[in-house]
């Protein structure tokens, strides 16, 4: 047997192959949720570029700033603000995408919590027909632990299901526009060209959970993961071992 050191080796993303896939299969899948999503939420911490100009700003008053200041920076009712902040129906996307930009301008922080409104809500996508068919029972441990982690965790969790087994990255885009989620996870979805291009370029923090991502792109929660062996052994063959 041939043992390199570590650092020889290419780092891929995490991969989480513990408590579903084995033989507690289904019984505890919340502990890879939990390092899925607070790996997410990690990765947004570490990326997130707006934020480091303007958090906690004081508003001209000289008090923390609230909702009255971005109703008034905008001209719209106090009313309007709070409830583009909470994602409420009635609101046209315009106006939510003009609110929720304006209070990351502004470095408007919640009462509720130290953190910046909207930093912390991500999307689970899950194909509808792996969610109705007989892995359903699979999927259902699953979301259920993706649920858990994310209480846990101190996230927003939108678990969206969807027609598409291959989304586009329209699809993708439309709906970050319209939820302003700082992350996905993807369930039973594979990773592809166009949406691992897209995330890199836009910064999106991405998680498979269940997919397939042969070049190890994206992190991943995977019931039985051998792309890292694959890239191991592919490294040694380049390297000229036989």
């Amino acid at each position: 047997m041939l043992c390199l050191p570590r650092s020889s080796l290419p780092t891929p993303p995490k991969v989480c192959r513990g408590s579903f896939g084995r033989c507690s299969t289904l019984r505890r899948p919340n502990i890879c949720m939990v390092d899925s999503i607070l790996q997410l939420a990690q990765e947004y911490e570490k990326n997130a570029k707006y934020r480091k100009n303007n958090e906690g700003k004081m508003s001209r008053r000289g008090k923390r700033l609230n909702q009255s200041d971005i109703a008034e920076r905008l001209g719209v009712s106090v009313s309007t603000v709070s409830r583009a902040l909470a994602n409420e129906v009635g609101i046209s996307p315009t106006v939510r995408d003009d609110v929720r930009q304006m209070a990351r301008t502004m470095g408007y922080r919640s009462k509720r919590s130290g953190a910046t409104l909207l930093d912390r809500r991500i999307t689970a996508f899950v194909p509808l027909g792996s969610a109705t068919s007989g892995l359903s029972g699979f999927y259902f441990g699953i979301v259920e632990g993706m649920r858990s982690a994310a209480v846990h965790a101190g996230i927003s969790l939108d678990v969206r299901l969807i027609n598409e087994t291959a989304p586009t990255v329209d699809f993708i885009r439309n709906h970050i526009k319209d939820t302003g989620a700082i992350g996905l996870l993807l369930a039973g979805i594979d990773a592809t060209d166009e949406l691992v291009a897209w995330s890199q370029q836009e910064d999106l923090p991405v998680v498979l959970v269940n997919g397939s991502d042969p070049q190890m792109r994206w992190s991943s929660v995977a019931p039985a993961n051998f792309y890292g062996s694959f890239a191991v052994t592919r490294r040694l063959l380049d390297a000229g071992h036989r």
